[in-house]
């Protein structure tokens, strides 16, 4: 089967808004859904079927498009219908100024409407072409997108693929009556991003952010109803400002924003707000994503450090292994250590100051330096999301706090604790502990799963930490969470420094493969066992799945420690440790099966952790069973373990739970997509797509849907997302997509089918609207002029296309072959466009993948741009 690449799209007016002339008469909040008192809604009208090509369950015969259980008319295809026009096909531009109604029929700039047909959604573009100069590509933000505003004044973050940062004003109460055709839905602010630095009450000055920039660094919309409207807060480690902008008396032409502190963690900020949590020269190379809860508080992972000069200020002084520095003396060498960071050893410094000679010394990981009798130990570069290991916490209740992630021990900052800002006792601090039952039997703990504690021995460096809703609880993510600790002398890993021996409490090592006491059932001799299933060792008290048919009716005689061609070792596996900031105590999220809920991605909720394929729900203050009563089916499954889904989604989705209020109580929303997506009306569709047919095999493939937290498993559709997953740039990938806090309106990211001009050009047109239709696998079948995109070793994202086979002397350049059993890496094997992906880089030699003949026809150049839609407005159609 031949698939063309280069492919145009034609809009069939019958499914734009020809036929949804009456835009305003889908009165969406008036007539959809219900709310609770001062929050989001709890449930919408959108279609909760399942019906996709018309042969799924839920389908219902002679249904017409958009009624519930009808076959969708956009399935993915290159030629499927979609409800809006493309930039390049504007026939009376002069009718056609983004953001400027009433706009003419065909337009398709920013503001213009369109309605899904398939779900009765009603949306506008935020953004085109032209917005902030030509060919930017737009994405939505990660720091909540959505502010706190006012039915005629909501305030929207988002950036560009160059992290510029832009606001726009939603006009909401035009937005929801769904007049965006005649009246203003959208305004660009004149308030943008630079790479400024955000200082309260200071707007002059070289590098500062004026009252008409914010920065292009980290921002968060505020979730605090207490705040004025349209309030966000900028960080600039050590620094946190909180931002309020103010609309001008012409929208989005004198709009302008003033601050104030929030908080300084290497100060007291003049005593009003006391903190010193970081030294006071600290200096940020790398901070993770941005995060405020309701109560304003934050939690920052960062990659940084003080001077040797800030912890040595005179000679004598004594350190501790507590102590880390970033030297900014003797670091140029030769060899330049700039950015590297040392740890030191119990003692104290010369009596007259000796700075080391960091770069002639011990300039190699894991070499040290003397100073008096400390030794200094040379970490190695800290300065990007990997190495780092500070994570810093404010609540404005409550102070400031840090974790070294590295020695798992916390510190309180000045006054922290219930009095702050004044003077108290402080939460508790130094080692940190857990309570976690698993983890405690496993180290020969007493009182497991009864309050019982023992010290949380993970060591290790951050890939991430977030703050949740709840001001109490942030996150930390693990560099390599949910593979082996290798971070230990002679274990291989990166930083064998941090720990002669493994230190794993819930990453599978072999510290604690044996561990003393399990409360579980055990793996019985003599009985049957289907493969898949898991059992626990006697011998050793570990996990194991049964990965093959050996004992389906022959009796197991063989305890599966000692039988790893059958049993594989399957403990558990750590992707995030969630931190009570009121203690010292935190608690790893198990992935102990046969319940796996710990790893994939994750919603947030007040009191709830959402995560894991089915989106299981977890207890923020105690994420695993402690025993096996109630809801618990054993020590160590999510606690309380309700699945939200049935079955894992058809395709991948960033879950987004903003509109999330006490209580849990609101569906959860995702932005689904797959990398790459591929159908079309007619076309035999399959779980995971392939050669000749599509992915859309469910309800919920690259569409914008959400599931209830009731546990009753219903699952929502509003719309589809309209993207092709072949873009080269994340968000646009993926449709990341955010909801806003009064559970109203969803911003996403699409390439809208590569209808959105171009990135390179700036032109209406996009010049390379390549596809990819599936992924590469193992042992993969392929057709002739199949085209691929390798999420993987693909850095640029070029798609490949398969122009021929090997037959073990020549290429046929027609029918199909196999993929290999190993996938190349398309980086160093045919990383260039035109690249043949051969051992040569030409047609004369083998293939690198099986037998196909890959070509590197390079990337996907579409825009991508921004979309609002109304949630309230999806219905079945009467």
């Amino acid at each position: 089967m031949k698939k063309f690449l280069a492919v145009v799209f034609f809009c069939l007016p019958a499914f734009g808004q020809a036929t949804y002339s009456g835009l305003a008469s889908y009165s969406g909040s008036a007539a959809y859904g219900s709310f609770i008192s001062g929050g989001a809604p709890l449930t919408y009208s959108a279609r909760t079927d399942n019906c996709v090509t018309g042969s799924e369950s839920g389908c219902i015969s002679g249904k017409t498009t958009g009624e519930a259980g009808s076959a969708l008319i956009f399935q993915e295809g290159t030629s499927d219908p979609v409800p809006f026009f493309r930039l390049d096909t504007d026939i009376t531009p002069g009718n056609c100024t983004s953001y400027t109604p009433p706009f003419h029929s065909d337009c398709a700039v920013a503001g213009v409407p369109f309605v899904d047909p398939d779900f009765g959604s009603y949306s506008i573009f935020v953004t085109d072409q032209t917005t902030h100069g030509n060919g930017s590509v737009f994405q939505t933000g990660g720091g909540g997108t959505f502010a706190i505003g006012n039915a005629n004044d909501v305030l929207v973050e988002y950036t560009d693929i160059g992290s510029v940062t832009y606001l726009v004003h939603i006009l909401e109460a035009n937005f929801i009556a769904h007049a965006c055709a005649t009246s203003k839905c959208v305004v660009t602010s004149n308030v943008v991003g630079s790479n400024c630095t955000p200082t309260p009450g200071v707007y002059t000055g070289a590098g500062i952010c004026t009252q008409t920039q914010v920065t292009n660094g980290s921002i968060a919309m505020s979730r605090n109803l207490l705040d004025p409207a349209n309030t966000f807060y900028e960080g600039n480690l050590p620094v946190i400002v909180k931002t309020t902008l103010a609309t001008g008396s012409t929208m989005g032409v004198n709009d302008s924003v003033t601050r104030v502190a929030h908080v300084n963690f290497s100060n007291d900020g003049g005593g009003a707000i006391p903190c010193s949590i970081l030294p006071s020269d600290y200096v940020s190379w790398w901070s993770g994503s941005f995060k405020i809860s309701d109560g304003g508080a934050v939690t920052w992972a960062s990659a940084g450090g003080g001077s040797y000069q800030t912890a040595v200020p005179s000679g004598s002084t004594v350190l501790t292994t507590d102590i880390f520095i970033m030297p900014v003396n003797n670091v140029t060498g030769p060899p330049d250590i700039t950015r590297f960071m040392f740890q030191a050893s119990t003692g104290t410094t010369p009596g007259t100051v000796s700075e080391p000679n960091w770069a002639a010394n011990c300039a190699t990981q894991g070499s040290t330096c003397s100073d008096g009798s400390v030794t200094w130990t040379n970490i190695g570069k800290v300065s990007s999301q990997g190495p780092g290991f500070d994570v810093v916490h404010f609540d404005p209740h409550r102070g400031c706090s840090r974790i070294n992630s590295r020695l798992m021990k916390i510190y309180r900052g000045t006054n922290q604790g219930v009095n702050w800002p004044s003077t108290g006792t402080a939460d508790a601090a130094g080692q940190i502990i857990t309570d976690d039952a698993v983890v405690c039997f496993r180290m020969g703990g007493s009182n497991c799963g009864t309050g019982g504690t023992v010290t949380l021995t993970d060591k290790f460096t951050l890939h991430e930490a977030d703050q949740k809703f709840d001001s109490r609880y942030g996150g930390l993510t693990p560099t390599g969470g949910g593979s082996a600790d290798e971070n230990y002398t002679g274990g291989g890993g990166t930083w064998p420094e941090i720990s002669p021996i493994p230190t794993g409490s819930c990453i599978a090592t072999t510290t604690y493969t044996s561990f003393p006491s399990w409360p579980n059932s055990f793996w019985v001799s003599g009985s049957t066992y289907a493969s898949g299933v898991y059992a626990v060792s006697p011998i050793n008290h570990a996990f194991y799945k049964l990965t093959t048919g050996a004992y389906p009716t022959t009796p197991d005689t063989i305890d599966p420690s000692s039988d790893p061609t059958n049993w594989k070792y399957s403990s558990t596996y750590c992707y995030q440790i969630l931190v009570d900031w009121y203690t010292n105590v935190a608690r790893p999220i198990q992935e102990l099966g046969p319940n796996f809920g710990g790893s994939g991605h994750q919603a947030d909720g007040y009191g709830l952790d959402f995560r894991g394929g089915k989106y299981w729900t977890h207890y923020l203050s105690q994420p695993n069973c402690p025993n096996s009563t109630g809801p618990c089916a054993y020590v160590g499954a999510p606690n309380p373990g309700v699945p939200l889904l049935s079955k894992s989604l058809p395709d991948d989705g960033h879950p987004t739970s903003m509109n999330m209020g006490p209580g849990d109580l609101q569906p959860i929303f995702d932005a689904t997509l797959s990398v790459p997506a591929w159908g079309g009306v007619g076309m035999p569709m399959l779980n995971g797509g392939g050669t000749g047919v599509g992915g859309y095999s469910a309800g919920c493939y690259n569409e914008e849907c959400a599931f209830t937290t009731d546990g009753l498993q219903l699952l929502y559709r509003f719309a589809h997302n309209f993207n092709t997953g072949s873009s080269p740039w994340f968000a646009v990938q993926n449709a990341i997509g955010v909801i806003s806090k009064d559970g109203k309106m969803l911003a996403y990211t699409s390439d809208f089918m590569n209808t959105r001009g171009d990135h390179g050009t700036g032109s209406a047109t996009c010049v390379s609207p390549l596809r990819g239709q599936y992924a590469p696998e193992a042992n993969q079948p392929v057709t002739y002029l199949d085209s691929m995109l390798s999420v993987g070793n693909n850095g640029p994202q070029n798609i490949y296309q398969a122009v021929g086979f090997w037959n073990g002397s020549t290429y046929i350049f027609s029918g199909s072959g196999t993929e290999g059993s190993s996938i190349p890496n398309w980086n160093s094997g045919c990383p260039n466009v035109g690249n043949y992906c051969t051992t040569d880089g030409t047609t004369a030699t083998a293939p690198l993948d099986g037998s196909v003949l890959w070509k590197n026809l390079g990337p996907n150049s579409c825009r991508g741009d921004i979309g609002l839609m109304d949630v309230t407005s999806a219905h079945a159609a009467p």
